[in-house]
C-alpha cells in the first residue's frame, strides 16, 4: 500500500473543513513491511537521518563556543547517532501519515513529535546501558539539565526534536524518499549492493563499539572538537587538558 497525496481540505468528524496551512512535498511511500524494498529504505532513512542528526547536533550543543566557551568533544562523522534515525522512523510510521491525510496540524505534529523524540532517546539510552561492557552511557547524560530523567532525556532536547520534525516531516523525508525512489527506478541493482555494504559496515562499527572496542580506538582515531567560535585559535592550546576546563578560557 502506498501513502498518496492528500486534499488540502479534508472534511472532519464534525463536518467542518479543515485547510491545511503547511502542504508537505508530496511523495510515494510504500509502507508494506513484508517486502524487501520497506526494510531497504527504512534502514537508509534511518542511516541518512541518523548521520544528518549528528552534524545538526555538532551546532546543537556548541552553541556555547558562540560566546566564547572552550570547545567541546565530538564523535567522528563515521559515527551516526541512532536516536536521530529510530526517531525519524517513529515520525515515519507514526506522524507522516496522519501529515499525508491532513489528519494533523503542524502544532499537533510538534507535541506528537516532543513525546516520541523523548521515548525514542529513552530507550537507546537504556539500551547503550545495558549492552555496553561497563554499563554507562558514555554518548550523552542530560543528568545536568533542568527536566531531565535518569540522564537519558532532558526537556530541552524534546522540545528541540519537536521543532526540528515539522520541517523534517513535512519536507526533509518526502525529498530524501523521493531521492531513493528515483535511484530505485534508476540503478535498483546497484542501490541494493550499496545498502547492503553501508549495513555490514555500519553493524561492523556497532559491534566494536558494544564491544568496547570503538573505531577511535582501534585505528587510533583522533577525536576532532568542533570550535566554530574560533576559541582555540585565541586561546590555545586546544583542546585544554581536562583539569584547566573549568572556567576556561581566562
Amino acid at each position: 500500500m502506498e501513502l498518496k497525496p492528500a486534499s488540502d481540505q479534508v472534511v472532519t468528524t464534525t463536518g467542518k473543513v479543515r485547510q491545511r496551512l503547511i502542504r508537505p512535498i508530496a511523495t510515494d511511500y510504500d509502507n508494506n513491511w513484508r517486502t524487501l524494498k520497506f526494510w531497504r529504505n527504512a534502514f537508509l532513512i534511518y542511516w541518512i537521518f541518523s548521520l544528518v542528526g549528528h552534524i545538526l547536533e555538532l551546532f546543537w550543543v556548541n552553541l556555547p563556543l558562540l560566546v566564547g566557551q572552550p570547545p567541546t568533544n565530538v564523535l567522528p562523522l563515521f559515527v551516526v547517532a541512532a536516536p536521530y534515525g529510530f526517531g525519524a522512523l517513529a515520525l515515519i510510521w507514526v506522524v507522516y501519515p496522519l501529515v499525508k491525510n491532513n489528519r494533523a496540524s503542524a502544532l499537533s505534529v510538534f507535541i506528537i513529535s516532543c513525546f516520541l523524540g523523548g521515548i525514542v532517546e529513552f530507550i537507546c539510552a537504556a539500551v547503550i546501558v545495558a549492552v555496553t561492557p561497563d554499563h554507562t552511557n558514555v554518548f550523552w547524560d542530560y543528568s545536568d539539565q533542568p527536566f531531565n530523567l535518569f540522564g537519558f532525556v532532558c526537556l530541552k532536547n524534546c522540545l528541540a526534536f519537536g521543532v526540528a520534525s515539522v520541517p523534517g516531516v513535512y519536507w526533509a523525508f518526502p525529498l530524501v524518499n523521493n531521492f531513493i525512489n528515483w535511484f530505485d527506478r534508476k540503478a535498483h541493482k546497484l542501490l541494493n549492493a550499496l545498502t547492503a555494504i553501508l549495513f555490514v559496515v555500519y553493524m561492523a562499527i556497532q559491534v566494536m563499539f558494544v564491544t568496547g572496542n570503538p573505531p577511535s580506538k582501534v585505528f587510533n582515531l583522533p577525536r576532532p572538537y568542533f570550535d566554530i567560535g574560533g576559541v582555540c585559535e585565541e586561546n590555545g592550546p586546544c583542546p585544554p587538558p581536562k583539569e584547566k576546563l573549568s572556567g576556561w578560557p581566562k
